[in-house]
């Protein structure tokens, strides 16, 4: 697999205006072959989403689903801090599906549906795993690397 990718990414520089993006939550374990220079050659660390961020993700869930007026975005924000996005929306899910398991018949999803949800999720992303990714990223960083585009680094 791994001689297959360097060979397809080894033959992208014939096409013009490509641009190969690549994610990973583990970039310790990427094989030296696929940074060299024409290759992945640049790394960008994404964070975890930040408090706007898990509002707009939040937003986007709740539109999905009849809902309280106290169940808001800002509020799932506020205790989701340190969740990734992927998380967010679980915690959104599974609100919903504490709702009807309640009541097959319940018009709107409530803030104790979100409390429950909320029990069963902690955090995924640690403030030590922030800082190691950073440091990673330090690390690894090319000396005359341009920034990154803000696009590039927005949330998961």
């Amino acid at each position: 697999v791994l001689g297959q990718l360097l060979s397809e990414l080894d033959g992208m520089h014939a096409l013009q205006q490509v641009v190969v993006i690549a994610a990973t939550n583990r970039p310790d374990l990427i094989d030296p072959a696929m940074l060299r220079p024409g290759r992945i050659d640049r790394m960008v660390y994404v964070g975890p989403p930040d408090a706007k961020s898990r509002s707009e993700i939040a937003k986007i869930q709740l539109r999905k689903m009849a809902h309280a007026p106290e169940v808001t975005p800002e509020a799932i924000s506020a205790r989701t801090k340190g969740f990734s996005g992927a998380e967010v929306v679980a915690v959104c899910q599974r609100a919903a599906t504490h709702a009807m398991e309640e009541d097959v018949a319940a018009e709107r999803v409530e803030q104790r549906h979100f409390d429950q949800a909320l029990r069963a999720f902690k955090p995924g992303i640690t403030e030590e795993m922030v800082r190691w990714y950073q440091a990673y990223e330090n690390q690894t960083a090319a000396p005359a690397a341009a920034p990154a585009p803000a696009a590039a680094a927005t949330a998961q």
